[in-house]
């Protein structure tokens, strides 16, 4: 079964700062670094760490190359990435607060080229039950989501960053939902902040045929299956000594669910396993870097954090 990952290559600038600015504050970081980044290469990069095969798909502008060589230095299958000519890979400045905390301004650069003929080149190699992993990093979601349905594929996505334009997504078609609490308030159009299991069950409302994800950080997680008989599962998140810096967690998980899964690790199993992955991410900083390996993951799991 192959995975294609059709998802964003982006240049991280992380600031570490005291607080988050307040309106018309000027701020000095104390530190800063650039680092790769992306929804879609961190959760390449957590397929590949996790021992899957992965086929990477987008586009990255001249500035971005080094994007593409990392990938291929884990093994990922870059060749139906795209060098656009004119514009610049996407870019995100990352605020990152002493807790490990972050927000992040994304622009999309060479992510947002990406156009329906791209697609069908992209989908045209899978064949009926492969996977096809999707972020909202990328353009013409929609028209993705209709092709990947037409070939039969088992699509994934993490709808993030959320935008309006996802409410007339055809997401019904989904064979996985993965999504944070504030992205499960905004699909289902609740008040960002109701309790999450008011927010799963709405969910479970909307997408009654969907496999069903709702990360919760520190909280863990809290999933579901279509027609199974065991109810919603809650799995605890696993504990670290300290958290540095949260960014790319959540892209961890879905890298490291997905490869248990593909793996064919009982859904309870690789929601441990990908709870295990996002802990340990966070004990370091930056995005793509701080992704953790397969048996680091293993020994967390056995011993503890290592």
């Amino acid at each position: 079964m192959k995975i294609l990952n059709i998802g964003s290559l982006n240049i991280d600038d992380v600031y570490q700062l005291p607080h988050f600015p307040r309106p018309g504050e000027t701020l000095h970081a104390t530190a800063c670094k650039r680092y790769p980044g992306g929804k879609g290469l961190n959760q390449s990069i957590a397929l590949a760490r996790a021992g899957a095969s992965v086929i990477h798909a987008g586009a990255i502008g001249a500035d971005g190359v080094f994007l593409r060589d990392l990938l291929k230095s884990e093994k990922v299958n870059t060749g139906p990435l795209i060098l656009h000519p004119a514009e610049p890979t996407g870019h995100a400045v990352i605020l990152v607060m002493p807790n490990g905390e972050n927000t992040i301004l994304l622009h999309p650069g060479a992510n947002f080229t990406l156009a329906p003929e791209h697609f069908k080149k992209f989908i045209k190699p899978l064949h009926a039950g492969d996977a096809l992993l999707l972020q909202n990093e990328i353009s013409n979601l929609y028209h993705i989501l209709h092709l990947a349905h037409e070939a039969k594929l088992r699509v994934i996505l993490n709808p993030a960053p959320f935008t309006a334009e996802l409410h007339r997504a055809p997401l019904h078609l989904l064979d996985t939902l993965i999504v944070n609490e504030i992205e499960a308030c905004q699909l289902v159009e609740i008040p960002v902040g109701s309790a999450p299991r008011d927010a799963f069950a709405a969910l479970q409302k909307k997408f009654p045929e969907t496999t069903l994800i709702l990360t919760l950080g520190p909280d863990g997680v809290m999933a579901t299956m279509p027609h199974q008989s065991y109810p919603v599962l809650e799995i605890p998140a696993f504990r670290v000594p300290s958290v540095v810096d949260t960014t790319a967690a959540g892209d961890t998980f879905t890298g490291y669910y997905l490869a248990e899964r593909l793996r064919a690790a009982p859904f309870p199993d690789a929601l441990r396993f990908a709870c295990a992955a996002a802990a340990l991410c966070c004990t370091q900083p930056g995005a793509a870097p701080s992704i953790p390996r397969r048996a680091q993951v293993e020994a967390m799991i056995k011993f503890g954090v290592r």
